[in-house]
């Protein structure tokens, strides 16, 4: 269940959090590896659901098929036709968790981003999108893990961006542990930047430019690797 996913998504990045707090930087990136896995998940659940409302006619390929048809297109419908070209967009720009490449496919024209942000952003919701309410523990209650799950539900703006935000927050957590390893050498700066500049990447590109998240990582990023950060050598 999608609701599952989320939760473990970010479980791991908590649990990788302190770990990291920790010194223990070996397991904490064991742990957004785990991080970056369920964020993979939850997109491609959410992309399966957004073509589950459209019909069997519809894939990642033919997305907008549904103008062709004839008959009114239910609200679910109308959402998943919108937000699926953005999801689908999101899934290109992704990292391959094994081999650290991005996705080797042709990425898709144009998308409209104001299906999902909406014409008038929405301030409110995005100020709520940043690292301290995705690492702030809190606890499970047994009414939301009994509680009733509606698919229609995760085609919401809100539960959308909120599955963005996950996604970066994991590629975070795997850019700032490499960067602690590359210290002691187990890996190379070159990985930890790369996994930061794709997190400010997917965050710049899917999510609000008012997010408190873009600005911690753009901030990090500019503090780690800023060529001005660089040593002259003479």
């Amino acid at each position: 269940m999608l609701k599952n996913i989320k939760i473990l998504n970010k479980l791991h990045m908590q649990y990788c959090a302190i770990l990291s707090q920790q010194n223990k930087h070996e397991e904490a990136l064991e742990h957004a590896k785990y991080a970056v896995i369920f964020g993979h998940q939850a997109l491609l659940k959410t992309i399966q659901i957004a073509e589950s409302f459209l019909g069997a006619n519809s894939s990642e390929e033919n997305p907008i098929s549904f103008k062709d048809a004839t008959n009114p297109l239910s609200l679910a419908e109308l959402t998943a036709s919108k937000v699926l070209p953005i999801l689908v967009e999101l899934k290109l720009r992704c990292v391959g968790i094994i081999d650290g490449q991005s996705a080797n496919r042709k990425s898709m024209s144009k998308i409209d981003m104001k299906n999902l942000f909406g014409y008038i952003e929405n301030k409110e919701t995005a100020s709520g999108i940043n690292i301290g309410s995705i690492m702030q523990m809190s606890p499970i209650t047994l009414p939301d893990i009994l509680a009733d799950y509606d698919k229609n539900v995760e085609m919401t703006r809100e539960a959308l961006l909120e599955k963005i935000a996950l996604l970066c927050a994991s590629y975070f957590c795997m850019a700032t542990e490499k960067r602690f390893l590359s210290i002691n050498a187990n890996t190379t700066r070159k990985e930890a930047e790369f996994w930061h500049a794709k997190a400010l990447e997917v965050a710049c590109c899917f999510l609000p430019v008012s997010c408190p998240i873009i600005g911690h990582i753009w901030i990090s990023y500019q503090k780690h690797y800023s060529p001005l950060q660089d040593a002259i050598v003479k």
